[in-house]
């Protein structure tokens, strides 16, 4: 069984100038605000002007961020500290034409136990952006030349840690169409096929400003900073989360291993029973004519002979090294033994012992 993880962010990657997000598994979806109504907000500038992006949950800022004339931030975000989880994530760039870029929270995904990573990503991008785009439509993921000019994002993809996705998206914003991209990043777990953490997130716009959108996401990405107090608060969180997930998962394990040996000694026990049964019911119905297995040459009744054949699907030797008598699973035109314990069975009538190392001789099964 996997144990889930806590991931200490990465502050080497900038999805869309969010720097600040914090690689943690199981994001949940209802942390995300649905519209794109200003709500607290820094306003419409009329120069660029820098943002602090404040942390509700652990209490201390995280990033600083500049935003170019005519944009404005619109931001909730609070950590819980004890599960390193969003209880609040809302996080977008509003720019003077209607250009939303909005940054989802983290997800994670595992193929063998909830969801595959092209599963994780179109639920998020889905939930991420209800309310706030109708009649969504979102194309297949490619690698992204745009991600690449971000900082810090280019190494990665050359080190083989994550890998640059994007997608094209249309739809319509009040009966108006828009069109954008799904910007992915995806960091799979090398020790877990199958399973990762990715960030994304979305830049739309009405048609003809989309690509001077992209530019200043560009831009707005290369002055992100993280800030000490947010490093310093989320060192402790990541490490009470990975204690807990870590002592969570032996207990698992623990647990596991303790009703696994009562099942085996449970079985055990139920076995001694049923061959306490049987050989009760077969000294009284065969008598000494029935024989479990002893020493060769003891009768072979047509009733043991039955249900070697038909039940338990085995031939019976006696076998000539230990005197005594064995059973073999399934049945073989020819059955060679060496006379030391080893025995062979073959179909194959071309067959020749003697191309083995030993002295091999056929044997029948009983009649």
């Amino acid at each position: 069984m996997r144990a889930t993880r806590s991931v200490r962010p990465t502050h080497g990657f900038t999805l869309g100038g969010m720097l600040l997000l914090a690689f943690v598994v199981g994001c949940g979806d209802d942390a995300m605000d649905g519209g794109i109504d200003e709500g607290p907000s820094l306003g419409t500038r009329q120069t660029s002007t820098t943002v602090e992006i404040f942390d509700h949950g652990l209490g201390v800022p995280r990033s600083r961020m500049t935003v170019p004339a005519g944009w404005q931030v619109v931001h909730d975000i609070a950590t819980n500290p004890m599960t390193a989880r969003p209880d609040r994530f809302r996080l977008d760039q509003i720019g003077p034409n209607g250009e939303l870029v909005r940054t989802l929270p983290n997800g994670n995904y595992d193929s063998q136990i909830t969801q595959s990573f092209e599963q994780a990503w179109r639920r998020a991008v889905q939930h991420g952006m209800s309310g706030a785009l109708e009649d969504v439509s979102v194309g297949p993921l490619q690698r992204s030349a745009h991600l690449a000019q971000f900082p810090g994002m280019a190494e990665a993809e050359q080190r083989g840690k994550s890998q640059l996705l994007e997608a094209s998206l249309q739809a319509t914003r009040g009966g108006q169409p828009y069109v954008g991209r799904v910007h992915v990043v995806n960091t799979p777990f090398p020790e877990y096929p199958g399973a990762g953490v990715f960030m994304a997130e979305v830049i739309v716009s009405p048609p003809g400003v989309l690509d001077a959108a992209l530019r200043t996401n560009i831009q707005v990405a290369q002055t992100v900073q993280v800030t000490p107090e947010f490093e310093a608060a989320w060192a402790v969180v990541d490490q009470r989360v990975s204690a807990r997930i870590q002592a969570e998962h032996k207990q698992r394990m623990a647990n596991m291993k303790q009703q696994f040996d009562s099942h085996q000694a449970r079985m055990a026990g139920q076995r001694a029973a049923n061959d306490s049964r049987n050989q009760a019911w077969r000294q009284q119905h065969l008598g000494t004519g029935w024989n479990t297995g002893g020493s060769g040459g003891e009768t072979y009744s047509a009733h043991e002979k039955y249900l070697d054949g038909a039940i338990r699907e085995q031939d019976a030797f006696d076998d000539p090294d230990s005197g005594q008598r064995i059973r073999l699973d399934g049945h073989a035109d020819q059955t060679y033994t060496d006379g030391l314990g080893n025995y062979i069975r073959t179909d194959d009538p071309s067959f020749d012992p003697a191309g083995q190392t030993g002295d091999w001789q056929q044997v029948q099964p009983l009649e």
